[in-house]
């Protein structure tokens, strides 16, 4: 379990996630036997009882490569984090208490104050020495944010100045409902906050970590810089895919 989202950018080549809903460890292992080099495990949206979420957690493991969870608050950072996870993100972060809230909770001190403990699966049930995982984690795991609202974006300043963040993310259906305009992200104002969340993000040394909906963006996104693209969503890649061969057996193509 040394594997770690610093790493993955140290490649210098963007590296392409697998966002994680309610389809299993099993369309998981697809996902990384096809070549994926992350998983963003979604446990804010997505119904992942806690033996599913570790499933998650052990299959990223099993290939070495790093898994970042959503979960709903701050507080819960603890768990996965001490179960493993690599990265853990925390959602509608609006000011910069917020995300000062979030290292706290997933960061020891001196940056936050992570709890402690001396047997978790992060330190291979005790096997690891306390002193030595203490050591390594606060530079290996990552803390991420995600922007999705306009009153974040007017405290964009504030939010990253905050010391221990690593990964910045965008949500953007809930941007475009807050812009005023639900579920339409490809106006020309949805994606202008995109780039300013990425251009900030990058002038403060951090990660954005962005969705690429098309190989026209991903190319894009690497062009400003963004080396962290998540690019399917597991049940909507399968169900559309699904309905694209229902659909090409149905009219005989």
């Amino acid at each position: 379990m040394n594997h770690s989202f610093h790493d993955l950018i140290a490649n210098g080549k963007p590296a392409f996630g697998m966002y994680v809903g309610d389809c299993g460890a099993a369309v998981c292992e697809m996902a990384l036997l096809a070549g994926f080099d992350f998983l963003r495990i979604d446990n804010e949206h997505a119904m992942n009882s806690p033996s599913e979420l570790r499933m998650l957690i052990r299959m990223a493991d099993a290939f070495a490569v790093p898994s970042i969870v959503r979960v709903t608050s701050a507080e819960e950072a603890t768990k996965v984090l001490d179960y493993g996870a690599d990265a853990v993100l925390i959602p509608d972060v609006e000011t910069g208490e917020q995300a000062a809230e979030a290292v706290k909770c997933s960061k020891y001190a001196p940056l936050g104050s992570r709890g402690m403990t001396s047997f978790a699966r992060c330190q291979n049930y005790g096997l690891t020495p306390l002193t030595q995982y203490h050591g390594e984690a606060n530079r290996r795991i990552c803390t991420a944010i995600q922007i999705e609202s306009v009153y974040a974006l007017d405290h964009l300043d504030e939010i990253l100045s905050v010391e221990g963040l690593d990964i910045v993310a965008t949500g953007p259906l809930d941007l475009s409902q807050s812009m005023g305009t639900p579920a339409q992200t490809g106006t020309k104002e949805m994606q202008e906050a995109e780039e300013l969340v990425i251009r900030k993000t990058l002038e403060r040394g951090l990660y954005p970590l962005i969705t690429a909906s098309s190989l026209q963006k991903s190319a894009r996104l690497s062009e400003q810089g963004v080396m962290l693209q998540t690019i399917c969503y597991d049940s909507a890649f399968i169900s559309a895919k699904l309905r694209d061969l229902v659909g090409s057996y149905r009219n005989g193509v």
